[in-house]
């Protein structure tokens, strides 16, 4: 939750809020899910290679060879 970050590093709402959309509007965090006031976001570039680590698992399966997860 935002909110977590604030007793931890001091930033206020509003500034917490324009980093965030900052990080969404450039591409670096990817928002998921949630409504307003619950919203959640990932790391993009973390989330495309979770994605395509489970692509390459799914053909290594479908045609017999073992999942190389490089």
């Amino acid at each position: 939750m935002l909110s977590d970050l604030e007793a931890p590093t001091g930033v206020g709402a509003d500034t917490r809020d324009a980093v965030v959309e900052t990080l969404d509007r450039s591409g670096i965090l990817r928002e998921v899910g949630g409504r307003r006031g619950e919203r959640i976001w990932v790391v993009a570039d973390v989330i495309d290679e979770l994605n395509d680590l489970e692509s390459r698992i799914h053909a290594a399966l479908s045609t017999g060879g073992s999942a190389d997860p490089r």
